[in-house]
Order: structure tokens, then C-alpha cells, then sequence
């Protein structure tokens, strides 16, 4: 049994760490894994700690248990708030970059692990005869230039275009375009995961991707520093060829259209999901994290909570945290006056 200790519990909005907690429960469900959720830290002897920043601070509490962190915790090992003790846990990443990633910036407190969340195949599934037509770009965090030298292009060899940019759609939306789209062009920033493009092709589109290969190559709100351009950094870290064409230049994104039209029943994108990403799959594999530890896939299976005390913030801690916003908030106001 697993305690999973998320914020995203309650979270009814669409975002990357809400897929990550939802799909990972359809996943547990679907095969028959005990957990509960936000329970106190002390419950079980198997933790995971999701993005909660506080339960972080009070998890020496839990010492009798086996503790899993992340993935949607910190950006970079800088982001790690002072009085935080990561030994003897284990840190999880999407992917394998954003490993190289904290390797590159020095961290050292735990080992680091990748695991990706599974996909909804579902909730993610194709009609059954779909009437396909034009190409979908989705932009992400790349320069206005260049998504417009894309759509230009693809215009000029006849080929009807619809952007979808990131921020501005519903998952409808996604579900929509992925459905009727004969190709997808990802022209996107670097993802540790990509569950949105990994959705695309669970709908079974093929996808050219406009690769980034460098931090630096994206124009979003984290800066990075160029310390980290010798990071090998990718917009998609899980990948075969029956997915799409990936280009590195966004100058040959029409050309690479045109070969994956000319080449359509090559291509099987949502078979490469069912296979690398499924819920089943996804979650079997969270599970075997815990084999760090020790512990067994199949003794966790008999294992039951040892309450059922909620997860709450101790009343002191609320209020001094509470205090300390306060007074930081005078403080600004009064260095501003």
C-alpha cells in the first residue's frame, strides 16, 4: 500500500502535475493496487510525496517509511528551500535529461530516478473512422518567428493550418484537433515528460516534431542560465519512429509534412503508446520504485494502513508560516513607501 500525498487531490483544472496525480490513480486502480491518499505520514510504510512543498518539511515524522519525491516538486536543485533534507529518499524525474540536468548542477542528497506517468488511451482514443484534413501546429514557448516561417510554409505547398497554442485551448480542444488532423507539427519547448504530445499520438495522428536541443532554445518564464546549454534537453523523451519525424530545424518542418503524408501507414503512434505508456504499465513500474527500498511489489499488496489520520500541517507550523508571510508582506510594503 501507498500513501500518495499530492495537492492535486482536489484539483479540478487541467495541468501537467493534475494529469501526472490523476492518470497515476487510473493506473493503480485499473491494477488493483492498494493506496490511499493524503493520509497522515505515518500510515504506511510506502510514501510518495508528489509536489507537496510543506509535507516535505515534515517528513523525518514519517522514519519507519520508504520515501518517493517528485516529480513536480523543484525545477532545478536551486529551487530547493533551505531546511529541506532530501537523504534517503528518492527523487523522481519524467525523463532521463532532467537527471543529467541536476547531475550537471551538482546535486548529490539522493538518488534520482526517472519514471513517466502513464496515458489514458481511453479518454485518449480515436474515433473509429475518422474524416482526417490539414495540419495542427501546436506552439509552445518558441519565437513568434518561427511559428509564423512554419505556417507559411505549409501554406505555400497547399496545406490547409491551424495553430493551437499552448494556454489557449481545453483539453476538448486537444482531443478535437488530434482527432481530425492528418499531422501534427510540434513546434514546443523542452518537456521532461510531454504528456500533451503523448496524448496526441494516443489519438493516433503522426507528429513532426521541431526539436529543441538546448534550454536556452525555448522563450519561456524559467531561465536557466547558459551553464546548462551542455545539457542534452529534447521536446520528446519517450519516442520511436512509428511516432512521427523529428527535425532539428524548424526551417524543414513542411518538408518532413509532406514524407510523413507520402508515408502515413508507416506510422502507428498510438500503438507506440499503448506499448511504452499505458496506466497499467505506468503504474506497475511506480510501484518497482520501491524496490530501492527493499520492498516487494507483491507484499505491498497485503500491506493496510496503520490509521487513517488525514495529512495536515501542524497548527504551530501554519501559524508561524502564516506570521512570516505577514511580515514580509509589511516589509516590502514599507521598503516601497
Amino acid at each position: 500500500m501507498i500513501n500518495l500525498i499530492s495537492t492535486q487531490a482536489d484539483n479540478d483544472r487541467v495541468t501537467g502535475p493534475s494529469k501526472v496525480f490523476r492518470n497515476l490513480v487510473r493506473g493503480l486502480d485499473a491494477i488493483g493496487y492498494p493506496y490511499v491518499v493524503n493520509r497522515s505520514l505515518t500510515s504506511t510504510r510506502r510514501l510518495w510525496v508528489h509536489d507537496d512543498h510543506i509535507a516535505l518539511r515534515h517528513l523525518r515524522a514519517a522514519k519507519e517509511a520508504a520515501v518517493v519525491v517528485g516529480p513536480n516538486l523543484f525545477v532545478l536543485p536551486r529551487d530547493i528551500p533551505a531546511g529541506i533534507d532530501l537523504q534517503g529518499y528518492l527523487y523522481l524525474h519524467p525523463s532521463e535529461w532532467p537527471i543529467e540536468l541536476w547531475h550537471t548542477a551538482g546535486f548529490t542528497q539522493c538518488p534520482m530516478k526517472s519514471w513517466a506517468v502513464g496515458i489514458d488511451t481511453d479518454a485518449f482514443a480515436p474515433p473509429a473512422n475518422p474524416a482526417r484534413n490539414g495540419v495542427v501546429v501546436y506552439h509552445k514557448e518558441r519565437p513568434e518567428a518561427q511559428l509564423e516561417e512554419i505556417v507559411r510554409s505549409l501554406s505555400e505547398v497547399g496545406r490547409e493550418v491551424s495553430v493551437l497554442r499552448y494556454g489557449d485551448y481545453t483539453e476538448d480542444d486537444l482531443i478535437r484537433a488530434g482527432s481530425t488532423a492528418e499531422v501534427v507539427v510540434w513546434h514546443g519547448m523542452h518537456e521532461s515528460q510531454g504528456i500533451a504530445l503523448q496524448e496526441m499520438l494516443s489519438l493516433d495522428v503522426p507528429i513532426v516534431v521541431a526539436d529543441v536541443r538546448r534550454l536556452s532554445d525555448a522563450v519561456g518564464p524559467y531561465v536557466f542560465g547558459a551553464e546548462y546549454d551542455g545539457v542534452s534537453v529534447t521536446a520528446v523523451p519517450y519516442w520511436d519512429d512509428r511516432c512521427g519525424v523529428i527535425v532539428s530545424d524548424y526551417r524543414l518542418v513542411a518538408e518532413a509534412v509532406e514524407y510523413v503524408l507520402a508515408h502515413r501507414s508507416e506510422f502507428a503512434p498510438r500503438e507506440f503508446v499503448r506499448e511504452r505508456l499505458s496506466l497499467e504499465g505506468q503504474a506497475r513500474a511506480f510501484v518497482e520504485l520501491w524496490d530501492h527500498f527493499g520492498l516487494s511489489y507483491e507484499d505491498g499488496l497485503r500491506e493496510r494502513p496503520s490509521n487513517a489520520r488525514p495529512w495536515r500541517e501542524p497548527a504551530a507550523d501554519r501559524a508561524a508560516r502564516f506570521t512570516g508571510r505577514v511580515r514580509r508582506a509589511v516589509a516590502r510594503r514599507l521598503g516601497g513607501s
